[in-house]
């Protein structure tokens, strides 16, 4: 019986090196070296290491118990094998990792890191060839087990004096990475205001220049609320989109992508860093700065440079244990195999934060919501010190889907019953009538210079309102200065200021320049425009045409969910998202996408070339605009139908049949879920 006792014993150093190694260890080193950058509830997380490496070692060491009895071969082999992960695993930690192992944010590409790729392999290969060659050897089980005993005394001193071969915090310094702490924002000061001198930026998303001098058409009282502003009507927002808009405004620079990627973050970094970029200019001219964005995933959130950041607690993965082992499992994994798993990790990270996301989701919740700014400017606002304050809001603007009602009511508008676009705008204006009534109220009116845009303007054919100059890539663009007083509003016309211009003009309100814009692409911003409101005009003659060639197409289905609609008379738009298989030309931006209505006499294509973005796990987004102006009355299938180096896929959503009459209406399956 002793006898059975010490030999069962004898299994357990090779179980306890392999457990505690690659379950203990390096984990949980991993996660306290970087305990700073982490949101998570470390309770939770150090208790489920633990959890693991105790359930890794009890499963180990029965397994080398029950083969110590089965088969003394067999014995060997599991010991054998336990050895080699754990030593492997260890190797990877102390040689590898230093050199693919950081998260800072840099492109990794494993061509770069061949040769690291081949010394794996031949370490592995070196160290089977070694069991190999010593498993008959009488010493060889006795020579793992005191190996084991030596490794796991050596790592404990190891991790014990040196705590991790990398950091984050280290490598955000030396590499200007994107941090990976989640920031929020203190609303305490949202409406609170110097006594003596204020900027404030308010970003409508979307809202376009067309779209505002369409409604000044219909509606010529809302110029009076603007009667001390520059309206400039040939802004340009090169990239049309809130991904380029934002960072361009805060920098100067306009990133080269839009996809939210670890480039992405690095490029976000060193831009809002720079010694030019708008806040450390601000900043370093002894100005206050309040930040509150819409999305915070297209900023480099600083502290250094925000006086409203605040760090959150480390609550974000909750109190889940799946989740918190499923994180363990990706880290484990990628000490394993740094080279080729580097990118799994970093995604799931990027994922648990609001700092960083891998990726833009369309109409992604806000923190906050627009009544926010109605409810905070609706009578006097607080004045306090006498610090100078910059300020920038970024709201929700014409971006789908509608949400406020004409009463200020957060709900869905999206209906068809009115037009959204014009209601929406409508409620801006009176949103923006009451921010500058509190100024007025409070004094601060003369003291405070204002800038009210838009990031991008609209590529949709939803309203009337967006069937005149209106583009993607001109926002609106309207400005007035400290103690500027005018009869009526000042429309300029043949000044071509992009998004990175209007630093200039803050800088120009704050005293640090003396030039009020110097564009310094004023000539290419004009062709870009020009070019722009040129092929708008060219889709909205082609919005609508017969294509008897789709009666022929043969499609392949794909199930795909409506994830939001609007619709507006004969006009709307609709996002779909499915699990693409993307191949050659949509995976790289091309391709071909129609929407389309039919029935048993004709087809009819309604959309423009759609938007698409790329989404977590490979899914894609498909942004539909669409007009039926020449549709006749009728019911008809909807077909989403997305064209790829010749092949045709059907976007198969829960939407039965569409009817056409004086509007156009979507009607669901009940019974079929929208997938």
């Amino acid at each position: 019986m002793n006898d059975n006792i010490k030999l069962t014993v004898r299994q357990l150093p090779v179980s306890l090196f392999f457990a505690l190694t690659v379950f203990l260890f390096i984990p949980l080193n991993f996660f306290i070296a970087n305990y700073s950058e982490l949101n998570v509830d470390f309770s939770v997380l150090i208790r489920n290491v633990i959890t693991g490496a105790v359930v890794a070692l009890l499963i180990a060491f029965a397994a080398s118990v029950a083969s110590f009895f089965a088969n003394e071969k067999l014995n060997k082999g599991v010991q054998s094998f336990l050895f080699i992960a754990g030593v492997f695993v260890f190797f990877e930690y102390l040689f590898v990792m230093p050199q693919v192992g950081l998260l800072n944010g840099e492109p990794f590409n494993i061509k770069n890191h061949a040769g690291l790729a081949v010394a794996d392999i031949v370490f592995l290969l070196a160290l089977i060839i070694a069991v190999v060659v010593f498993f008959k050897k009488e010493n060889f089980l006795p020579f793992l087990r005191k190996a084991s005993l030596i490794l796991v005394a050596m790592q404990t001193i190891v991790f014990a004096t040196n705590p991790s071969v990398y950091n984050f915090q280290e490598n955000q310094e030396q590499n200007g990475i994107y941090s990976f702490k989640y920031y929020g924002f203190d609303l305490a000061e949202y409406n609170v205001y110097s006594k003596n001198e204020n900027i404030a930026v308010v970003l409508m998303d979307g809202f376009g220049q067309g779209v505002f001098e369409e409604l000044l058409k219909k509606y010529p009282e809302y110029a009076e609320i603007f009667k001390d502003f520059e309206f400039y009507k040939d802004a340009l927002s090169a990239g049309g989109a809130t991904s380029f808009a934002v960072p361009e405004l805060f920098s100067g620079i306009r990133p080269e992508t839009a996809a939210h990627n670890e480039q992405y973050y690095t490029v976000l970094k060193k831009n809002f860093s720079a010694d030019t970029a708008l806040l450390p200019v601000l900043k370093k001219n002894g100005w206050t700065n309040h930040i509150y964005p819409w999305l915070s995933n297209v900023m480099y959130l600083s502290p250094s440079v925000m006086d409203n950041l605040v760090l959150s607690a480390k609550e974000n993965l909750g109190k889940s244990n799946k989740l918190y082992r499923k994180l363990i499992k990706k880290v484990v994994a990628f000490h394993a195999f740094p080279v080729i798993r580097k990118k799994s990790p970093h995604k799931f990270l990027t994922h648990i934060t609001l700092a960083k996301a891998s990726y833009f989701l369309p109409l992604i919740k806000p923190f906050y919501h627009e009544d926010d700014f109605y409810n905070k400017f609706r009578d006097k606002i607080p004045t306090n010190g006498e610090r100078k304050v910059f300020k920038f809001y970024h709201l929700r603007g014409l971006h789908e889907p509608y949400m406020l009602n004409e009463r200020f009511e957060i709900t869905d508008i999206s209906d068809g019953k009115d037009d959204p676009v014009e209601l929406t705008a409508k409620l801006y204006m009176t949103m923006l009538k009451n921010y500058l009534d509190s100024l007025k109220k409070a004094g601060i009116y003369d003291k405070t210079a204002v800038i009210f845009m838009g990031d991008h303007g609209t590529s949709r054919l939803l309203s009337p309102l967006q069937r005149g100059r209106e583009t993607g890539v001109n926002p609106l663009l309207m400005y007035k200065n400290f103690n500027q007083k005018q009869k009526e509003m000042k429309v300029i016309e043949d000044i071509y200021p992009g998004i990175a211009d209007i630093s200039d003009l803050i800088f120009y309100s704050a005293g640090i320049t003396d030039k009020k814009l110097d564009i310094s692409n004023e000539e290419f911003n004009k062709n870009r425009l020009a070019q722009s409101r040129l092929n708008r005009s060219r889709e909205i003659k082609n919005a609508y045409l017969k294509r008897d060639r789709f009666n022929k197409i043969v499609s392949s289905d794909l199930p795909a969910q409506i994830y939001s609609y609007t619709l507006n008379g004969k006009n709307g738009t609709i996002t779909v998202s499915t699990k693409l298989p993307l191949s050659g030309n949509l995976k790289n931006g091309g391709g071909k996408t129609h929407l389309l209505v039919r029935n048993q006499k004709d087809s009819y294509v309604l959309n423009q070339k759609p938007l698409f973005s790329r989404g977590t796990d490979d899914t894609v987004y498909f942004i539909f605009n669409f007009i039926a102006k020449d549709v006749p009355a009728g019911k008809y299938d909807l077909k989403f139908l997305v064209e790829d180096d010749g092949i045709f896929y059907n976007l198969e959503t829960n939407i039965k049949e569409v009817t056409v009459d004086k509007k156009i209406n979507f009607i669901f399956d009940d019974k079929k879920p929208n997938n």
